[in-house]
């Protein structure tokens, strides 16, 4: 008789899908309080705002965010404010860890005809590879939304999959399976609408079902309705408002199709990481896989998407090669093909519409699940196998080396959200000005803890505005009738005292020693995994790095300059730049009477700068508000 514990047993299956979700909540506490920009730009500041009933006094205060759904939002605003923050941040990384179960019931769904050795090993391992991929491993512990909603599109991909066979022959049973799905997938389009290409992409997959094309059509039909329906629980409310109010649902992104008076017309805002040419579409996969801000601002290292995108051309290659020898090869199993169709329609559509690496989370979880069905459709079972597991645990030892920044976290403290504000005379006039674009902020979040009266109004910001909009910002300083004011960006790096940098200093020679004997301060692996430690230290020191021969740099921790003198003049730097700014806008800062206050979440800290704003005349600004048109 057997004994002990065995990786191909169902019990194996059931623990890990029970501690792994654990795992990650306990990585998720360990990384510290999430401070990701999207953060501290607008999730916070929707759910305050939707709760607050702020949307008619306040006006695009984070930009063109401050008008998407705040539901995703609303679970971590409450537990940021009233939870344990550890509790808080290891709910998000269990929730998150949830993605490893559904990816389970997908890989066992698809490989149910794998020999008995492999019947509950092989998706576990696979499951597991889904979370190692670079995505997911940057993401663990943030809000920015995308594992999250990634669960719903998983979850209908594993409902149909798993009862795959009673869609074959229709019945109440087979509607009911799709209204589901369906059902399922909406409620994650409907809290983030990037969601929707995946959506499209399970609906497309229905055309390779074996069936007559009318069955398939109306799998596809069915389906769509449940799509329908959960899009309409999650997020029927805030289109129809965004309908009422401004006469877009999908308000202030593609107002060429619904034009309003104080957007320019155009469809997707953000274009930057979309391909350029046809060339670059061909070879986008391996082009972001060489430089990943092609796809993003935060640089990562992974090969998932070049070894997918070279498995699907030798395939096709080897599919057609087949066929023109007149050989008859393994027929694809539906549930696989299916998958593919998915992942595949899934990437197309989104390199189209976003390009935003990110949000290719819902099929960057079942890549690696890809690459063996690939493999093993074109090798032997147990060639295949070797050369998946080879090649997928390179993959993962190149995200867990390259990819192990993430979108900013802080060390924990309790309450994790606070901020210095100034005291206001009469809050209920007063017009506060959130000034700056993307790199100048985010600070839309302090707006918590300000008089509910006063009024944010973003100016400069990423929202579209059009001469119209300019015009409503100076109706709501007049209307409103009372003081106006202004923040601005302010330098991050406070001075530290002298026992702190010494103590600091101490911390950064020893780390910078250790590096130098283990020999990684010399190559660029040894660079980011020298900046990994400075950041898990919190050391609050930066990464230089120093030519050598040939390709090579030597490393080490650097701490920033201490000079008070300089860090007020990076701030008067800021004051110069955007007392400009807003002259253009038709306003008038009062430079001298700018001050230096402070955000925190967790130990984090975030200055912004607070000052009065002197004339708000629209003359002034007249020539850039008829370039803005």
């Amino acid at each position: 008789m057997k004994t002990g514990f065995s990786l191909n047993s169902p019990r194996a299956q059931f623990w890990a899908a029970v501690l792994v979700p654990v795992f990650f909540g306990l990585v998720s506490v360990w990384l510290g309080a999430d401070a990701n920009f999207d953060l501290r730009n607008y999730h916070l500041y929707n759910a305050y705002a939707f709760l607050d009933g702020r949307m008619g006094l306040d006006l695009a205060p984070a930009g063109i965010q401050s008008y998407f759904n705040p539901l995703l939002d609303l679970p971590y605003y409450g537990m940021s404010l009233h939870w344990p923050p550890r509790l808080a941040g290891f709910v998000v990384g269990c929730a998150q860890g949830l993605n490893f179960v559904f990816l389970l019931v997908i890989a066992r769904a698809t490989l149910a005809d794998v020999p008995s050795m492999d019947r509950y090993r092989l998706p576990l391992y696979l499951a597991a590879a889904g979370c190692v991929t670079a995505n997911f491993i940057t993401a663990i512990g943030n809000t920015m939304g995308d594992p999250i909603t990634a669960l719903f599109e998983l979850g209908a991909l594993g409902i149909i999959l798993s009862r795959w066979d009673s869609l074959l022959t229709w019945s109440v049973r087979a509607a009911g399976i799709l209204l589901l799905a369906g059902l399922v997938s909406g409620l994650g389009v409907g809290l983030k609408l990037t969601n929707a290409v995946y959506a499209l992409a399970l609906c497309a997959g229905m055309l390779v079902a074996p069936l007559p094309w009318p069955g398939r059509f109306r799998l596809g039909f069915v389906f769509g309705i449940g799509v329908l329906l959960g899009l309409a629980v999650t997020g029927g409310y805030w289109l129809f408002e965004m309908w009422r109010d401004y006469g877009n649902p999908l308000y202030p992104q593609f107002s060429a199709a619904f034009p309003s008076a104080l957007t320019r017309p155009i469809n997707v805002a953000d274009t930057r990481w979309l391909p350029k040419n046809l060339l670059q579409a061909l070879l986008w996969p391996f082009l972001f896989t060489l430089d990943s801000r092609h796809v993003g601002e935060l640089r990562v290292l992974q090969v998932i998407w070049a070894l997918l995108y070279a498995l699907f051309i030798f395939w096709g290659m080897h599919s057609l090669f087949r066929r023109f020898r007149h050989q008859d090869g393994r027929r694809l199993d539906p549930r696989r093909l299916y998958l593919l169709v998915y992942i595949g329609v899934g990437f197309l559509l989104w390199m189209k519409l976003f390009g935003v690496y990110r949000y290719l989370a819902a099929i960057e979880l079942v890549a690696p699940l890809a690459v063996f069905i690939l493999l093993a459709q074109m090798l032997e079972y147990t060639r295949a196998r070797r050369i998946a597991a080879w090649t997928l645990t390179v993959s993962a030892c190149i995200v867990l080396v390259g990819s192990t920044r993430s979108w900013g976290h802080e060390p924990w403290a309790d309450p994790m959200l606070r901020a210095d504000t100034p005291a206001l005379a009469a809050p209920a006039s007063t017009t506060v000005l959130m000034v700056g674009e993307s790199d100048g902020g985010p600070y839309a979040w302090v707006a918590l803890f300000f008089p509910r009266e006063a009024a944010f109004v973003g100016v400069h910001t990423s929202f579209p505005a059009s001469r119209a909009y300019t015009a409503r910002v100076h109706a709501i300083v007049e209307q409103r009738g009372g003081p106006v004011y202004a923040i601005l960006p302010g330098y991050a790096k406070a001075p530290m005292d002298d026992a702190k940098r010494a103590d600091m200093q101490q911390a950064v020679a020893r780390t910078n020693t250790w590096a130098a004997r283990l020999g990684f301060a010399e190559s660029g692996s040894g660079c980011l995994l020298l900046r990994w430690v400075g950041e898990k230290l919190s050391l609050d020191a930066h990464v230089q790095q120093t030519p050598m021969t040939g390709t090579d740099a030597h490393c080490e921790l650097v701490l920033p300059e201490a000079d008070s003198a300089k860090i007020a003049a990076l701030n008067q730097a800021f004051i110069g730049e955007y007392a400009a700014t807003l002259t253009q806008y038709g306003f008038k800062l009062d430079s001298a009477s700018c001050a230096v206050y402070a955000g925190h979440i967790g130990e984090g800290t975030y200055p912004y700068q607070w000052c009065h704003v002197v004339d708000a005349s629209m003359s002034k600004g007249s020539a850039v508000k008829q370039q803005l048109d």
